[in-house]
Order: structure tokens, then C-alpha cells, then sequence
């Protein structure tokens, strides 16, 4: 029956864990391979130790069944023996040179008392067959605990081999960058594979932890799962593979296409080295033709300043008025279809075309002056040309310059400048300063420079205007003129020095900066309205005069010079303009105050005796700039509009009896 026992149970422990030759015992779930490092779920056990044959004597003659033996429910269940004082179960039946195999002792129950019955007789066959039966637990049980470390050994070959394929999976997505269109599909697939692995993984944890309390068809599925998804990762690796031999080859082909475009390269290098000795050769040709432009230009440029210092002292010798015609940029609302104004090449000639008559060659009418300056003209080119002209003021002489034209055509602009105030210092506002403020600028500077040769000067400003034949003074404090104003009446006065008004207010300046808030006084109590021809038409003449007095250290010499700068109002058509009421009559009063400027015109043209200088307030007070002894500049500002042409024409037949009006040659105020 021992025997029987023993065969009983090592068939017991074979068909659970399958006995291999050598004593080996394999998973019943893992198929055999020769190669059994390969396989991580063989396991491998000492030879199990037969027990020790029992005494032939109690041997018993029928051989049970395993069947008939029932192991315990459960390994640590006590068997129910009778109690046998100083008897110690020892499983003689096990291998003493097994150091797997521990011994058992004597059981003890609850209290730690040995549990000993001398009163009752045990049989040795049952003694026999529980030491075999716990033999076999023993071995079962640390079968089941090399069971248990091989799974985890398993656990941890299949974790690196999961971070082996996840490198793997690294290498080839960085080699597969280049092949876009299969890229999302396969790098989605192998997410797909990373989260099922991780997933079986987690899956492996709890059957480890578990692994006492499940079956072992659990861990075969789960083994056989791994093996599926193992299966699947080396089909796509071999996908993968395939397609880097792909790009390899694709990779190639760029390098002999790189290799062709390197030689182009170099191909076209030799075509630009070439290029580039021609183009020297061509920049040396265009250094030496630019530098004769250059020195034309300086040519030119030198022969037209003597030309002009020639012309000038033609004119100072004659006397004449000079004249400078300046034409406006069209406006937005008149476009430029309209032009009828054209200019010449060499800046003194002027063409006006009739628009009714079509504007053909036979129906133009030309105008010759001094200077022509074209719609594109800045205000610093319009000051050279009468920057000289002001510097005599310095050097003793009465100085004139007046701009003259319809409303709208742009005086006050060329005068003053911009309506956001000369004293601004913003880049705007002083690009488009205008005569007045530039020319106190360059008085100034070059009284600074004059200082060294030992001069030295003196300046007082004063600012009227006449309005409706009434001279007002544009420089009277806010706080006076509300009680002063409206009862003050300027009259003209003749001197020995000229003429003058009593009572005006006369401001003395040190320095630019004071000059210029006196205009800006002055141009914020200007008269203004609103016509149809202009929204802010001036509607007075305004005289801005600048007393120069100085003296000369060395010399002993003085001098007294005065610079007037004046913006006469807008002459207007009363029908155009739209005048009513007041207005009205403020138009009535500039067309009578520019006729009878015209008539001293003619009449200093015609070189008649009697010259009509008191027929209105303007032409009595610039008595002395249209004497024998000032030199007198004009602007006259035309529209290029065709809407405007009759103003035009009229502006223009006037600056062309100003300029032939001789008035004979300035004279220099020195005492």
C-alpha cells in the first residue's frame, strides 16, 4: 500500500506538472522545445526523492488507488492522529542529502502541547501513508514555490523584453520619419500594441499576486495572449524592416541626386565667377561714367549759380520786381485729369491750357519769371531761392517778400506753413515750415556767425493785419485788446526812416524761439472764414515786419534793415466765392485793396509821375517796399485745376506786370 502510495502520487504530481526525463517538470501549457533556455516557462527541480521503502513486514499486499487516498483539503489541514508520547514523524521516506526537503516535526495544537495519546494504539500502515502523503505535499507545495519564482523571473524577462520592443519601436519610427504617408498608421498600431502590452502587464501583476488562488489555465491564457501580441510586433517589426530597406533605397537615390546637384552647383559657380569679372569691368565703367555725371553736375550746377548771381545783379541793377510762380498739388475732389497748368524744364516757364477751347497748342498761353516752382517743390526749395534775398536785411536793406493769388491756391502755406503751429517741433511740422519761420531762423544763425567779424544786432517784430481797410495788431495781449480794441484806430505815418503806424505794438527778440510764439500769437488772432472756394480763406492782408538794427564794434558802422513778410488776402470772384453778409463785404474790401495794387503797379510800370500808393490801406503801407529803395520778391500761387482757370490766368497776367515793373535799384540804409 506504501508503494501504491507513492506511485499514486508521483502519477498525481506528473500529469499536474509534467515529469520530464531527469527529473524536470514542465508547465503543462508550454510546448517543449530542445531549446529550453529559449523558453522561459519550463521549470526545472531536483530529482524528487523516492521515500524510504516501509518495513516489509507492514507492507500491506493490495496497492490502493490514488483515488482512494484523499489528501487533505487544504496543505496546512491537521491530520486527526491519535496521540503517541515521545514519537517524533519523521519523513524517513525523503532524501537526507535534500536540502529542499525539511523535515517535519511534531505538531503542536493550540497551546503548544505536544499532541501525545499513549492510551491509543495507531496503526503503522496510516502512519505511514501521512508521512508519505505530507512528503508529497512538501514537495508539491515547494514545486509550487519554484513555480511561482520562475513566473516571476518571467514577469521580469517579459517586462525587458517589452522595453526592448518599445526601443525597437523607437528605432524604427526615428528610420521611418521620412515615409509621412504610412508614418500616423503605424505609429497608431504600435500605441495600440504599447497600451495592450501595458495592460497584459498590469494583467501579469494581479495573477502574480493571485497566484495561489487561481488556476493554472488562467496563466496559460494569458501566456498564450502574450505570445499572440509577441507574434504581432514581430510581424510589424518585419513590416517595419521592410520599410527602411525602402527608404534606404530612397535614401540612396537622394544621395545620387545630391550629388548631380552638387555638380551643377559648381557648374554654375564657374557661370557666376565669369559673371562677376564682367560685372567688375561693368561697375568700373558705371564708377568712371558716374563720376563725370558728377562733375557735369557740378558744372552745371556752378553755371547755374553764377547764371542766377548774374541775373540777380541784372535785376538789382534794373530795379525789377522778382517773381516766383508756385503752383499747388491737385486736390483729391479735383483730380488730376484736370490739370491745365504745365511747366518747362528749365524751371522759368509756365504754360496754362484754356479748357474750354479743348487745350490745344494754339489755345495755350505762356509765362516767363523768375522761378517756376511745379506742384512736387518742397518749402526748402522754395527758401533757397529767396534765402539771399533775406540776408540783405541784415546788411541794411528793406526786404519785401509777399505771396499773391486766388484763395485756396496755397499763400498762407508757403507764409507760415502747416496749421498745427510753427513753434511744433514735430519732423511733420518743421518739413514744412514756411518762409516766415525759416527765414527768422537764417537771420538769426548768421547774426551768431557775424558776432566774430565784431557785429553786433538788434531785432524788434511787429504783426498787423488790414481787414476791411481797418489795421488791427495782431500782437496785443488778450487782456488788452478786449478793452482796447474796438476803439483803437491805426493810422499810417511818414518818417525819415519810412513809413509807420503809432500805437502798434512793437516786441523785441533775442532769440527764435521768442519770434516764433509771437507768431503763433499773431496767427491764432488772424480773421478767418469759411468760403465755398476755401473752408479757411484769410480774409485780411497780414505784414509781419522785423526791425534789424546793427552795429559794428571795428567799424563804427550801423545799419537798419527791415524784413517784411506778408501774406496778402485771397482774391476771389464774389459769384465763385459764395460771399454773403459780412463776407461779402470782406471780399469787396480785398478785390479794392488788390485793384488799387494793381494800379500802383501800372502806374510804376508806366513810370508815371503820380503814383496812387493811398488809395487803400495796403498799398499805403507798402509804400516803402514799392519805393526805389527795397528789394521786393513775390510769390504769386496758382490752382492747377480747370475750375480755377480765369483766377489762374488772372494771377498770372498780374505776376507779369509786377515783374516788369522797374523800380530802381535798393539802397543800403548805413550810417
Amino acid at each position: 500500500m506504501k508503494s501504491s502510495s507513492k506511485r499514486g502520487y508521483a502519477a498525481l504530481a506528473g500529469s499536474t506538472f509534467g515529469m520530464l526525463p531527469g527529473g524536470t517538470f514542465a508547465h503543462p501549457i508550454t510546448p517543449q522545445k530542445k531549446n529550453i533556455a529559449k523558453g522561459p516557462f519550463i521549470l526545472r527541480a531536483k530529482p524528487q526523492c523516492e521515500p524510504k521503502p516501509l518495513n516489509k513486514r507492514r507492507r500491506l499486499s493490495s496497492s490502493p488507488s490514488v483515488e482512494k487516498i484523499a489528501p487533505p483539503a487544504q496543505p496546512d489541514a491537521r491530520v486527526p492522529l491519535r496521540r503517541i508520547e515521545n514519537t517524533h514523524l519523521e519523513s524517513k521516506g525523503s532524501c537526507e542529502n535534500d536540502e529542499n526537503v525539511k523535515r517535519v516535526s511534531p505538531r503542536k495544537d493550540g497551546d503548544g502541547e505536544k499532541i501525545v495519546d499513549s492510551k491509543t494504539y495507531v496503526r503503522r500502515d496510516e502512519i505511514d501513508t501521512v508521512k508519505d502523503h505530507n512528503v508529497f505535499l512538501n514537495n508539491q507545495l515547494a514545486t509550487t514555490n519554484q513555480y511561482n519564482v520562475v513566473l516571476k523571473n518571467q514577469n521580469k524577462s517579459l517586462k525587458e523584453e517589452l522595453a526592448k520592443l518599445r526601443t525597437m519601436v523607437a528605432q524604427s519610427s526615428a528610420k521611418s520619419m521620412t515615409q509621412r504617408t504610412t508614418r500616423p498608421a503605424i505609429e497608431e498600431a504600435l500605441r495600440k500594441q504599447v497600451v495592450s502590452l501595458k495592460e497584459e502587464v498590469e494583467g501579469l501583476k494581479a495573477t502574480n499576486q493571485k497566484l495561489h488562488m487561481e488556476k493554472t489555465t488562467g496563466v496559460q491564457a494569458e501566456l498564450e495572449a502574450l505570445k499572440k501580441s509577441a507574434a504581432q510586433i514581430r510581424t510589424e517589426n518585419t513590416i517595419l524592416k521592410r520599410n527602411n530597406t525602402h527608404l534606404d533605397q530612397m535614401f540612396r537615390q537622394c544621395k545620387d541626386d545630391l550629388f548631380q546637384a552638387k555638380k551643377s552647383q559648381e557648374s554654375f559657380n564657374e557661370m557666376c565667377q565669369q559673371l562677376k569679372g564682367s560685372l567688375s569691368s561693368l561697375e568700373q565703367t558705371v564708377q568712371e561714367k558716374e563720376k563725370s555725371l558728377r562733375q557735369m553736375d557740378q558744372l552745371m550746377k556752378e553755371s547755374e549759380q553764377s547764371r542766377k548771381y548774374l541775373h540777380n545783379s541784372l535785376l538789382e541793377l534794373k530795379g525789377n520786381i522778382r517773381v516766383f510762380c508756385r503752383v499747388r498739388p491737385a486736390l483729391q475732389k479735383e483730380g488730376s485729369d484736370k490739370n491745365i497748368v504745365q511747366w518747362g524744364q528749365g524751371g522759368r516757364t509756365l504754360e496754362i491750357a484754356n479748357p474750354s477751347k479743348g487745350g490745344s497748342e494754339t489755345n495755350k498761353t505762356v509765362f516767363h519769371f523768375d522761378g517756376v516752382l511745379n506742384p512736387l517743390a518742397s518749402q526748402e526749395d522754395a527758401f533757397t531761392d529767396i534765402s539771399q534775398l533775406v540776408q540783405s536785411a541784415l546788411d541794411g536793406y528793406k526786404v519785401s517778400v509777399f505771396a499773391y493769388g486766388q484763395t485756396g491756391s496755397g499763400k498762407t502755406y508757403t507764409m507760415m506753413g502747416p496749421d498745427s503751429g510753427m513753434s511744433n517741433t514735430d519732423l511733420h511740422s518743421q518739413v514744412h515750415r514756411g518762409m516766415i519761420p525759416r527765414a527768422v531762423e537764417q537771420i538769426f544763425c548768421t547774426q551768431e556767425d557775424m558776432k566774430q567779424s565784431g557785429w553786433t544786432f538788434t531785432f524788434t517784430a511787429s504783426f498787423l493785419e488790414i481787414y476791411n481797410e481797418q489795421i488791427r495788431d495782431l500782437l496785443m495781449k488778450p487782456s488788452t485788446k478786449l478793452t482796447t480794441d474796438k476803439e483803437a484806430k491805426y493810422e499810417i505815418k511818414h518818417s525819415a526812416d519810412g513809413v509807420f503806424v503809432p500805437g502798434l505794438t512793437t516786441v523785441p527778440c533775442t532769440d527764435v524761439t521768442s519770434v516764433m510764439q509771437l507768431l503763433e500769437r499773431a496767427n491764432s488772432n488772424r480773421s478767418t472764414a469759411g468760403t465755398k472756394c476755401n473752408e479757411r480763406s484769410s480774409r485780411s492782408h497780414s505784414i509781419f515786419t522785423l526791425t534789424i538794427n546793427g552795429h559794428n564794434e571795428g567799424t563804427s558802422i550801423r545799419t537798419h534793415g527791415v524784413l517784411q513778410l506778408i501774406d496778402l488776402a485771397g482774391s476771389e470772384r464774389l459769384k465763385q466765392s459764395g460771399a454773403e453778409g459780412l463776407q461779402l463785404k470782406e471780399a469787396q474790401h480785398i478785390n479794392k485793396s488788390l485793384s488799387a495794387l494793381g494800379d500802383v503797379i501800372q502806374a510804376l510800370g508806366r513810370k508815371k509821375a503820380h503814383v496812387p500808393f493811398r488809395n487803400s490801406k495796403l498799398t499805403h503801407y507798402l509804400q516803402d517796399c514799392l519805393g526805389s529803395s527795397a528789394k521786393v520778391l513775390m510769390f504769386v500761387n496758382v490752382s492747377p485745376s480747370a475750375d480755377h482757370y480765369q483766377e489762374t490766368l488772372c494771377s498770372l497776367q498780374f505776376a507779369t506786370k509786377v515783374n516788369s515793373c522797374e523800380i530802381g535799384r535798393a539802397r543800403r540804409s548805413v550810417s
